[in-house]
């Protein structure tokens, strides 16, 4: 008889409720063959492989100044490394560089690279300002499912929320959503993955990795948007790194590029 995993993990962790349980499957922090897994209804066969990241550690890695890529009085812009999850209350996170810390964005928990973080209110609301009116030039990276054959291109498509995972929503293509744009062109070819850089026009959730999986190329090792992939990489996680970020702040340009490696799993 098949189990759902909040059962399997009340049997595993039975220290916890079941309320407990089922916010760590919300924040992310359940695992299952290796792969993030929102759904606490999921049924499981019984030889998954199930692991609950009780202590979120990631989360309470040590600081790194030189992941610190850029640094203002009102802000700071930080190479995000993946799995930290861009909440509130992971702000301590940064606690060396300041105390009173906003997201003044958001990526999403396995998107590595070019992440603000204001330091004071007013730095805040310009900022916030400046995403909002797209004055912030944005370049990503990502590795998709098999081989795109045009050189570039633009998805043009609303995007809705289609359902809510606790507190996760999930996004797709709706006539009846908002409005998303992003342009797209090829870096390089793989044998089944292709290589892609990315500038999204606007900043709605899940932008990037819904408009790929509607162009038929999701992000490798995306199982939110896609069941099966082309692609024999079992990745730990989908690779979408933030490369560069590009505004005016107080009429000064700032340029930033991220130094993380990207696909560093498979060089």
């Amino acid at each position: 008889m098949t189990q759902t995993l909040l059962e399997t993990l009340k049997e595993r962790y039975p220290s916890y409720s079941k309320k407990q349980l089922k916010r760590f499957v919300d924040r992310g922090q359940v695992d299952v063959n290796g792969q993030v897994e929102r759904f606490a209804s999921r049924r499981l066969r019984g030889d998954e492989q199930v692991r609950l990241h009780e202590s979120d550690e990631p989360t309470k890695a040590l600081f790194s100044k030189e992941s610190v890529l850029f640094e203002a009085e009102d802000f700071f812009i930080y190479d995000k490394p993946a799995d930290f999850v861009c909440a509130p209350e992971n702000l301590t996170f940064f606690s060396p560089i300041g105390r009173s810390l906003s997201l003044v964005h958001r990526l999403d928990r396995y998107t590595t690279g070019c992440l603000v973080v204001a330091k004071t209110k007013s730095g805040e609301e310009v900022l916030l300002q400046l995403f909002k009116e797209r004055g912030v030039k944005k370049r990503y990276h990502a590795l998709v499912d098999g081989v795109v054959k045009e050189e570039e291109g633009c998805i043009d498509q609303p995007l809705a929320k289609v359902a809510q995972i606790g507190n996760q929503a999930v996004w797709g293509v709706s006539e009846k959503g908002v409005h998303a744009k992003t342009h797209w062109r090829v870096l390089q070819r793989l044998e089944r993955e292709t290589l892609l850089e990315l500038e999204p026009v606007t900043g709605r959730t899940h932008q990037i990795r819904v408009h790929l999986s509607s162009l038929g190329h999701p992000l490798v090792g995306d199982t939110t948007y896609a069941k099966s992939f082309i692609s024999q990489l079992r990745p730990p996680h989908y690779w979408l790194h933030a490369t560069s970020l590009e505004f005016i702040y107080e009429w000064e340009p700032v340029v930033v590029h991220s130094r993380r490696p990207f696909l560093t799993e498979i060089d």
